[in-house]
């Protein structure tokens, strides 16, 4: 396996794990069947989650107290710097808009969407302050900054102004463990001359012994 001297910070991951945390996973199980490894960050709670999702990197614990939202935000700027330098990383992706603003110049950053510019009122009006000014930030002073679609991109552009870097897209991928075309029947078998389909699926004895009759039946008006 291939190791790259990236350093992933996965301290965002929310406590439903939602969201970014999916983003997070699949990125990792994604890199791991590229044959590629990276270190991660993730704080202690999150650890072996991630650790089980993707077991092919190199897991660091952050500090117990990054459980807690504003000191995880404030260890960003003065501690993850230095876990950057022990870990010998050339790069580090902070995939949830925020990122260590000393070390701009070695990071990716993750925008993914505009919707605190497009629509505030979806949002808290602290958590739009907050998330606009970090997307400004970022698109500034970033190494490199990554959205999902070139839609995303093209709002960010409009509503924020061109960044001093165009922004790289990215496309989402699929969980085809969790969305998957609808399976097809195992059979189906027309009925002549009454323009009827029945389909069975399972064992034979689930079928209609007559399904010329059984569709009659079925096609009779209902009383109301």
């Amino acid at each position: 396996m291939r190791a790259l001297p990236v350093l992933v910070d996965a301290t965002s991951v929310p406590p439903n794990r939602g969201g970014v945390a999916r983003y997070i996973a699949g990125l990792l199980v994604g890199l791991a069947e590229l044959d590629v490894r990276v270190d991660v960050v993730v704080k202690p709670g999150d650890l072996a989650w991630l650790r089980d999702t993707a077991p092919a990197h190199r897991y660091h614990p952050a500090p117990a107290w990054t459980s807690s939202r504003p000191l995880r935000l404030v260890w960003e700027q003065l501690g993850l710097p230095g876990l950057l330098r022990r870990v010998g990383a050339d790069v580090l992706h902070s995939p949830h808009y925020t990122f260590p603003l000393l070390h701009a110049a070695r990071t990716v950053v993750t925008l993914h969407d505009a919707t605190f510019f497009s629509d505030p009122g979806a949002h808290s009006s602290l958590k739009v302050r907050f998330f606009r000014t970090w997307t400004r930030m970022a698109r500034r002073a970033a190494r490199a900054t990554v959205a999902p679609s070139a839609a995303t991109v093209a709002e960010l552009d409009r509503l924020t102004g061109r960044p001093r870097r165009p922004t790289v897209v990215a496309h989402l991928g699929v969980d085809r463990g969790v969305f998957h075309p609808r399976p097809t029947p195992s059979s189906a078998r027309s009925v002549p001359r009454t323009g009827c389909r029945t389909a069975t699926t399972g064992s034979p004895s689930s079928a209609p012994s007559n399904p010329a009759s059984a569709c009659r039946r079925s096609s009779r008006p209902t009383r109301r």
